[in-house]
């Protein structure tokens, strides 16, 4: 019978330790997360309110330049705490690698032939210029009828020939053009990061004009794909992966729009009709 109760012992001794193990590695687990939490805080601090809010309205199309942050999860995974610091933060501290570089160089080559300084202030400059987004930043002049325009221009224009509501959509798509090709030219080293800052809060001025204070990100993201399927800039397919995209913006733990909101307390905005004078352009 001895050894029967030495094998019993042995095994209680042995679930113990089990058991003290694994509390130890759940404290470490613990502490590893508030150690995240802590320094993704800091982070989070350390970022002006206006660069923040400008880079999430860029997150629709910025994500879809850098796809890391989505094929890591699973559809059904809502306790993932990835945290894309590029959707927060302008990049000259490090935050892109080559490959993302590269990515984001041909996305706004391809769609804003954007390439250079010069190319950046224009084509930026005629974004504002169309939504008629206020700013003090001086941008190269450019004549209207000569200046070849490329599919970026639809909504520019376009969204002064519609109702209240689908002007709405078509400025805010503007909005999310302008801010991804402004943080885009300053992680490429186009513009500088005074410049890019100053134009980031110049958007979300009047993305707060233009919403009032009832507006929230759920309402900014589905205006953003109301416009992308009212002008066509994507296909079929690529409209159901900014709906993904949007969609795990609402809701996912380390998205800009769950930790950015859309108002801080005490916040004054300016209504829309006292910011912008509409443009007027030709019908196209």
């Amino acid at each position: 019978m001895g050894f029967f109760k030495e094998l019993i012992e042995a095994i209680k001794e042995g679930r113990a330790e089990a058991k003290e193990e694994l509390a130890q590695e759940a404290a470490k687990q613990e502490a590893s997360k508030k150690s995240d939490e802590a320094e993704r805080t800091a982070f989070l601090d350390s970022i002006p309110y206006g660069e923040r809010f400008g880079m999430a309205l860029a997150a629709p199309f910025r994500v879809s330049v850098f796809l890391d942050w989505f094929t890591v999860w699973k559809n059904d995974d809502h306790t993932d705490d990835e945290f894309p610091r590029h959707l927060y933060a302008i990049s000259p501290g490090g935050l892109l690698q080559k490959s993302d570089l590269k990515a984001l160089k041909k996305a706004l080559a391809r769609d804003f032939s954007i390439s250079d300084e010069s190319s950046a202030l224009c084509i930026i400059g005629q974004i504002f210029d169309g939504g008629a987004i206020p700013s003090a930043t001086e941008f190269p002049e450019y004549d209207r009828k000569t200046t070849n325009y490329g599919d970026y221009a639809r909504p520019l224009y376009g969204a002064n020939y519609l109702d209240e509501d689908g002007r709405k959509n078509g400025l805010t798509l503007v909005a999310n053009m302008a801010a991804h090709a402004v943080a885009g030219s300053v992680d490429l080293g186009y513009i500088t990061l005074d410049v890019g800052l100053s134009l980031l809060r110049d958007v979300g001025a009047f993305v707060k004009s233009l919403y009032g204070p009832d507006g929230s990100w759920a309402e900014y993201g589905t205006r953003f794909l109301a416009a992308n399927d009212i002008f066509e800039l994507n296909d079929k397919k690529a409209m159901e992966l900014l709906g993904k995209y949007v969609h795990k913006l609402c809701e996912k733990p380390g998205s800009p729009w769950v930790n950015v909101p859309f108002y801080i307390d005490g916040e004054n905005i300016t209504p829309f009709e006292d910011l912008v004078d509409p443009p007027i352009f030709p019908e196209l």
